[in-house]
């Protein structure tokens, strides 16, 4: 039996995509206290690559890719909560197990 696709292509790219919108940002990716506890992530850049994992798996809800690009006014929002620079991003990213951790501690609590 075929299968009927109810998204398009399109459709599903838009569903799974962060909002660039300052409102939509500030309403999904608002971090609190009990969010903080990215605190004991010593360096800024696993600091802020902890908070975007957390607040993707939220929102859209699911895993940031590896290299994928995080919309830049999402990366400031973000980075300002987790006390780093949008510039540490480049950073985190050459270290895939630090991504692969973090996930792995997401998914446990």
């Amino acid at each position: 039996m075929a299968r009927r696709r109810l998204l398009s292509p399109l459709q599903w790219n838009g569903l799974l995509a962060p909002p660039v919108e300052e409102r939509e940002i500030v309403r999904h990716y608002t971090l609190s206290r009990a969010d903080l506890l990215i605190a004991p992530k010593r360096t800024p850049h696993r600091r802020l690559g902890f908070a975007l994992a957390l607040c993707y798996l939220r929102h859209p809800s699911r895993v940031l890719e590896r290299y994928e690009e995080v919309p830049p006014p999402l990366l400031a929002f973000i980075a300002d909560q987790a006390q780093a620079r949008p510039e540490d991003m480049a950073q985190y990213r050459r270290r895939d197990p630090s991504r692969r951790q973090h996930l792995a501690e997401d998914l446990s609590n």
